[in-house]
């Protein structure tokens, strides 16, 4: 199993080692990357389920919302786990 490293940066932002950022312009990207990240988590085997999933995934959304009147920018974080 593969540990998490976490680490801060040069400007004191905790960051994870090995976690990947991707643009999405579209619903149908979103998807993709989701599509991408539960096919990469690993399953085994315990007493209680032969196909339990023993690891976990975060998939994390900042969704921006700009108002093209006036500039004004509104984000909301969605981390679905």
């Amino acid at each position: 199993m593969q540990q998490i490293a976490i680490r801060e940066d040069m400007d004191g932002n905790i960051v994870l080692a090995g976690v990947k950022s991707e643009v999405a312009q579209s619903k149908e990207a979103v998807f993709r990357y989701l599509t991408i990240g539960a096919a990469s988590r690993a399953t085994g085997s315990t007493l209680m389920n032969e196909q339990s999933s023993r690891s976990h995934a975060i998939f994390s959304m900042i969704m921006t919302q700009k108002d093209i009147s006036t500039g004004e920018c509104r984000k909301a974080k969605f981390h679905l786990v």
